[in-house]
């Protein structure tokens, strides 16, 4: 029979359309993740074929380019968190052949709310996807070999937005400084997680100097010149053995302040300022997370250049800083759409209703 006598259609319930115009779902903190998704199939009479089977991956992939053979080929490594499957019941009139009619399987599949959200980040050395993918296919028997090849297939992926995993850098204190007898700077933010977009204050702290300290001397003043705050990503992919192939780092911003200092600090007294950073947004940054083969993560480096007596001084510090998965959708427009179908004639419900609940 002609191809277009029969058709698949994946149904994803959602008004919203994400990033690369596919249909986006997206879930807050205790908000019970679940998909609601249709799968149909439509046979216009009996056909030749197998199982019509509808499948769910979620799952993180990564292409990092190899030295085999020095041709520029990529090497390819995948992990899954989940994989379902479920069989349409169609029925069969005869051995080999399905039967006319319109079939479909309604799933409302609960997700993980710790998982990460849809991630891509392309370089010309590496490429990593996080997927959530839906597919429906079609075996037919080969009536040489009696073995099942695939006849029919579509695929739809879902942009998906999760709270995801909130213990990621969690343990990272908002203060960070280094021993008093190291540096008079301490650095305070209010939390480590952040979001696209947000203004992050930073509270740069000097503390009084001890008088005759070895460190500093017989130092009365501190003058500071420049303060630094540097935000970097660094994206990292593994091979499946939990080798490192491949590290992309950037500097996503970087925020030098060079005026607004007293003349002098007196070295007895303490002094603050509260400095400014404004994280990128969501179609500059990708949110914090970590999958055996892929991973995202932040960090902040800050820097104080200064004068203490007749010596110049450079302190610098470090932390991890968490970009909440959630942040994907902070400053994102988000286009309005009708309900997401390939097809204009499938059912929209408005509730669980009818759905097996996976």
């Amino acid at each position: 029979m002609a191809p277009d006598k029969r058709k698949f259609n994946i149904h994803i319930e959602t008004q919203e359309k994400g990033p690369e115009g596919l249909p986006l779902v997206s879930f807050a903190a205790g908000e019970e993740p679940i998909i609601l998704v249709k799968f149909t199939f439509d046979n216009e009479c009996d056909s030749r074929g197998g199982e019509v089977v509808a499948r769910f991956r979620a799952g993180a992939d990564i292409k990092v380019q190899g030295h085999i053979d020095f041709i520029g080929q990529f090497l390819n490594y995948q992990t899954s968190f989940a994989r379902k499957e479920w069989k349409l019941d169609v029925p069969s009139p005869k051995s080999g052949y399905l039967a006319k009619g319109h079939y479909t399987k309604a799933i409302a599949l609960e997700l993980n709310p710790r998982w990460p959200s849809t991630v891509r980040h392309f370089t010309a050395s590496g490429k990593g996807w996080v997927r959530y993918m839906f597919s429906m296919t079609l075996d037919k028997m080969s009536s040489s070999f009696s073995l099942k090849k695939m006849d029919m297939m579509l695929e739809q992926e879902v942009w998906v937005v999760l709270p995801g995993d909130d213990t990621l850098g969690a343990s990272i204190p908002p203060t960070v400084s280094l021993p008093v007898e190291q540096s008079p700077f301490e650095w305070r933010v209010r939390s480590n997680r952040v979001h696209a977009g947000e203004v992050v204050p930073f509270e740069l702290r000097c503390a009084p100097l001890q008088p005759g300290s070895p460190f500093f001397g017989d130092a009365t003043v501190v003058v500071i010149t420049k303060a630094e705050m540097e935000l970097r990503q660094e994206v990292r992919y593994y091979s499946s053995t939990g080798n490192e192939e491949f590290s992309d780092r950037h500097t996503m911003l970087d925020v030098v302040t060079t005026t607004g200092w007293p003349d002098e600090i007196p070295a007895a007294e303490a002094w603050e300022r509260v400095l400014y950073m404004v994280i990128p947004g969501v179609d500059k940054i990708k949110p914090s997370f970590k999958t055996s083969v892929f991973r995202c993560t932040h960090k902040v480096k800050l820097r104080v250049t200064c004068q203490i007596g007749h010596m110049s001084h450079c302190f610098k510090s470090k932390f991890d800083i968490h970009i909440g998965r959630d942040a994907l959708l902070a400053n994102a427009p988000l286009e309005e759409l009708p309900m997401y179908t390939n097809e204009s004639n499938v059912e929209v419900r408005d509730s669980k209703e009818g759905y097996s609940q996976q």
